[in-house]
């Protein structure tokens, strides 16, 4: 019986719970490959499989649709704080630098801290570029948008941001 269950595929449900020794549980171990495969193993298992820098490209046309487009989204009721519009910058241009941090690790095999420092810090210096052309492009197109500064820094804070995040998180895992 072929199940599609992730957690099959973890193997939760067959492996010993080894803090008590305790006997197995649940169903039969299962023999694929990717029973005893941790989570973080399969998920990159799986972004290997995609073709070279999809999520940049996906994510690259996705910023340029939300910030070009007269108007990308439907209207709706819902009131925002002052300043919710430079959150959401900074969340796609962090969002844009993992996306190029991953696919450059992808591309490179996973290379561990330090090795991948370099990929680390340039990996902001595209999205930043993207938010400053994006903002000149909105005030020059005359389309519904205009030129805001305070968007570019959104933007620019959340490239960096999500870059020196990732480059802590490697650290830390690689004290482990």
């Amino acid at each position: 019986m072929k199940s599609n269950s992730i957690f099959v595929e973890l193997d939760f449900f067959s492996r010993r719970d080894s803090r008590e020794g305790g006997e197995r549980r649940g169903k039969p171990k299962t023999t694929t490959t990717t029973t005893t495969m941790k989570p973080m193993k399969t998920i990159k298992k799986t972004l290997d499989k995609l073709p070279p820098w999809t999520l940049s490209v996906v994510c690259f046309l996705a910023i340029c649709w939300l910030t070009l487009a007269p108007h990308p989204l439907p209207d709706n009721d819902i009131p925002l704080f002052p300043g919710a519009d430079k959150i959401a910058h900074g969340i796609m241009f962090g969002g844009f630098t993992l996306c190029i941090i991953i696919d450059a690790l992808r591309r490179k095999g996973w290379p561990k801290f330090p090795e991948n420092i370099k990929i680390l810090f340039y990996s902001p210096d595209i999205p930043c570029a993207v938010g400053i052309i994006t903002e000149f492009l909105q005030g020059a197109m005359h389309a519904g948008r205009s030129f805001e500064f305070w968007d570019m820094v959104a933007d620019i804070t959340g490239a960096f941001l999500v870059a020196v995040i990732y480059m802590i998180i490697e650290y830390l895992h690689q004290k482990k």
